[in-house]
């Protein structure tokens, strides 16, 4: 699986993975670009040596934005954070990502929501950078949100991991 990093600077993500030497030549660069910005984005990416996807961020329930960007970005994502954006992602067939459907405040996920996203093949996917930039009280509500959704990704990737093949 290609990491997802929300950066859209080339070269410097490109010096990144050199200094990580962690041998992954593929990921994904997501934002809320224009479509010039891609264009660009993707000339840019020809001149690498890595493999690189890009994932078009909607950052509201907006379906014709949606289908222009169907075809040219690699992936579709929603940005979470609200009850209105992560019902959109998990019942809207063509979203591939709901980026953190929680935030440090009310809950705005649950269990019916990641059985929709599931049917939907909507993929969940945790922010790091939110919990490295949080302290005090919002890093623990954090923690308290996410706590839920990590047991069951992680009961999940065991039953997973003794499936037969």
């Amino acid at each position: 699986m290609p990491d997802l990093v929300l950066f859209s600077d080339i070269s410097e993500i490109e010096k990144s993975m050199d200094f990580l030497g962690a041998g992954k030549n593929e990921l994904v660069i997501a934002g809320n670009f224009s479509e010039n910005q891609l264009n660009e984005l993707r000339e840019k990416a020809k001149k690498t040596k890595l493999e690189i996807s890009f994932c078009k961020i909607l950052e509201r329930p907006d379906h014709r934005e949606l289908q222009q960007f169907r075809n040219k970005a690699d992936y579709i994502a929603v940005d979470g954070r609200d009850l209105q954006l992560n019902k959109f992602a998990c019942s809207t067939k063509g979203i591939d990502f709901l980026l953190q459907p929680f935030d440090s405040g009310k809950l705005y996920f649950d269990v019916s929501m990641a059985r929709l996203a599931a049917v939907n093949n909507v993929a969940i996917a945790f922010l790091f950078s939110d919990f490295l930039s949080a302290g005090g009280p919002r890093l623990s509500l954090l923690f308290k949100n996410a706590a839920p959704w990590t047991a069951l990704i992680a009961a999940t990737i065991l039953l997973n991991s003794f499936a037969p093949a």
